[in-house]
């Protein structure tokens, strides 16, 4: 990004959407600019986060986190209407941290005889697995809501555009939500110092001057600097067969 140019977006934390019963609230948030470093990529880990807050009930507040491109496809789902299909059972996301033996989960499920969403966060001790997983060894804190079906519908309309959006605003700022190679750029800079170093070689060897040389001859030993002959007088009369 150069000085003339300005980042486009905002730095405000926004919520993307918000609801709220009698005894529950659920705020949906953004953590998508998130990136880990390793060996020559930037591996991108940003994620759409679930709050949970029972004030009128357990007084407990969970937060789950959603991977971009998962939330994108759950979304999609609850959107055209495929999502009870799909997730007959209710979708789960397990998460955690391996650091802390802490396994966190997340479920979403239709309710069919109330046209309306469960939202659930548990939380408890894990057992991290051998794939770098981990997993639920005993749970000790939960908290959930509903949503009704037309507020969850607004809600994915609203997350899936938030994403979208947020993916644009990514690429013009130069900092895409994807996982991205930084040896390219590393080889580029490379490229482009190699290419500076010839063409300083090359204005040495021509005695400064910056010009590179230009092959006029298309074809032939034609000599372009010497007089052309006048073309035809098109206004003298034709013969008759013309």
């Amino acid at each position: 990004m150069t000085l003339n140019q300005q980042k486009v977006g905002t730095d405000k934390r926004i919520k993307i959407y918000k609801s709220a019963t009698k005894v529950s609230i659920m705020d949906i948030n953004s953590a998508l600019d998130y990136h880990r470093e390793k060996d020559n990529e930037m591996i991108y880990r940003g994620n759409i986060t679930f709050v949970i807050n029972e004030y009128g009930k357990s007084k407990l507040q969970l937060q789950a986190f959603l991977p971009k491109a998962t939330a994108k496809m759950v979304f999609t789902t609850i959107q055209n209407g495929t999502f009870m299909n799909i997730f007959p059972d209710g979708f789960r996301q397990y998460g955690g941290s391996i650091a802390s033996k802490r396994a966190r989960v997340l479920t979403i499920r239709f309710d069919p005889n109330n046209m309306r969403y469960m939202f659930q966060i548990e939380e408890g001790e894990g057992q991290p697995m051998r794939n770098g997983a981990i997993k639920m060894k005993n749970r000790e804190k939960s908290v959930q809501t509903y949503v009704q079906l037309d507020m969850v519908l607004e809600m994915a309309c609203e997350v899936i555009d938030f994403i979208r959006h947020s993916e644009l605003i990514s690429l013009m700022n130069d900092k895409p939500l994807y996982t991205y190679s930084t040896y390219e750029g590393n080889n580029r800079q490379g490229q482009n110092q190699y290419q500076n170093n010839q063409n300083n070689q090359y204005n040495q060897q021509q005695g400064g001057n910056n010009n590179p040389p230009q092959n006029n001859n298309f074809g032939g030993n034609q000599n372009f600097n010497q007089r052309q002959p006048p073309p035809a007088n098109f206004n003298q009369q034709q013969p008759p067969n013309w």
